[in-house]
């Protein structure tokens, strides 16, 4: 009981707890796939497509438990508002747990079952939106522009979790990806632009002698917009002119990288790693302007699935690596800094982002199979070894003895 309220005290806690072991246990569902399909392990039998279905488990089965958590405990923060009360963050939690649990199971077991917990993680995904917007509500100084974009891509973020359920229970493949898209897009990819704009400067700021804050009034409201453009152009099968999109939103990211100067973060581990997992969203926008382009001269996709797996891998994985490291030290009474362990587990996971852009390439394909397994191997080294240190510490309390 004692350890159950130690979890139960903050958001972070529960939040970040359940999205280590979904993430964890999403990877290790898609390598037994992988395996199966490249003739090492028994092939799997699945109730609906692995491939969607290895989206939804990611997209908003196990990152949202991330954002959640991060925005639960910063933003009433930012808006100097009182702290998220416990009995609003757990329902959200626990929602989030067993609509996971209960999609996992009944990829496996039955497609009704997945329905039921997709439906179950959209209404957690709401609950959360409900929570965050009162947090705005309570705000003890006018609003600025990040909480507020926060709170929006959050609702295109439920407006996708709610079009996935619906497909599954439809049938409809379409609306599935629609939903996918929207959460990918006009959801987890502007808030971790809009919170890495707010919070990486100001990080470094205060960690670098003579670093100075840069921050855009436009770049955060431009990225998300965007970002939801690509996700309509993605939804319509309108890949050759992901130009529109595309371009853009890589001169603007990497516009904002240049701007924060990273380099000057050398030495500074938890600054360094996650803005190198913010520069995969510029290498990921040139990756789209290659297969775009390249669609225009030959109707079949240059690059694949490369340009996707930059963001979801690189991206959303390396930043929630790095930040929730940041998070899950301080409010534990740890140092912030991240040791051996930490910073090996940060090169895997990007070395697991390189294996899976490349498995896309043209030339590479009979090292596909090898670069795909060898993609979840790493991630789970990866994730795994920081999960396993940090699962524990979600239960225990700080170790400097303050509350929280």
């Amino acid at each position: 009981m004692l350890a159950y309220r130690t979890f139960a005290a903050a958001p972070h806690r529960m939040l970040f707890f359940g999205g280590v072991l979904a993430l964890n246990l999403a990877l290790l569902g898609w390598l037994a796939v992988l395996l199966g399909r490249y003739g090492h392990a028994p092939a799997a039998s699945l109730s609906l497509p692995p491939g969607p279905v290895h989206g939804w488990l990611l997209v908003f089965g196990a990152f949202p438990f991330f954002v959640f958590g991060f925005l639960m405990t910063a933003l009433p923060r930012w808006v100097s508002a009182a702290g998220v009360a416990p009995r609003a963050y757990q329902p959200v939690a626990w929602a989030l747990y067993l609509g996971f649990l209960l999609a996992l199971a009944g990829v496996v077991l039955d497609a009704d079952i997945a329905v039921v917990g997709m439906g179950l993680t959209a209404l957690g995904l709401l609950g959360g939106l409900g929570v965050i917007l009162g947090a705005l509500a309570r705000a003890g100084k006018p609003l600025s522009s990040d909480p507020v974009l926060a709170a929006g891509v959050l609702a295109v973020g439920c407006l996708g979790a709610l079009m996935s359920a619906a497909g599954a229970y439809q049938g409809s493949i379409d609306l599935f990806r629609t939903g996918l898209n929207l959460g990918l897009w006009g959801f987890l990819v502007p808030v971790v632009f809009t919170v890495g704009h707010r919070m990486l400067p100001f990080f470094a700021t205060n960690a670098v002698a003579g670093y100075l804050l840069h921050r855009t009034v436009w770049g955060s409201p431009a990225v998300a917009a965007l970002c939801l453009g690509h996700a309509v152009l993605l939804s319509v099968n309108a890949g050759l002119w992901l130009l529109a999109t595309a371009v853009p939103l890589t001169l603007i990211a990497l516009y904002h990288w240049l701007l924060w100067r990273p380099w000057q973060t050398r030495g500074q581990a938890l600054l360094w790693t996650a803005f190198t997992a913010l520069l995969w969203l510029p290498v990921a926008g040139a990756l789209y302007v290659v297969q775009s382009a390249a669609g225009w001269l030959d109707p079949i996709p240059a690059l694949g699935r490369a340009p996707l797996h930059a963001v979801a891998v690189g991206l959303l994985g390396g930043i929630v690596l790095a930040m929730a490291t940041r998070v899950s030290r301080g409010h534990s009474g740890r140092p912030l800094r991240m040791d051996a362990l930490e910073v090996a587990a940060f090169c895997l996971l990007q070395g697991s982002a390189v294996a899976r852009v490349l498995a896309e390439f043209p030339g590479l394909e009979v090292l596909r199979g090898g670069l795909l397994i060898g993609t979840g191997a790493l991630w789970l080294a990866a994730f795994g070894s920081w999960g396993y240190r940090y699962a524990r510490i979600y239960w225990q309390p700080r170790v400097d003895g303050a509350p929280g």
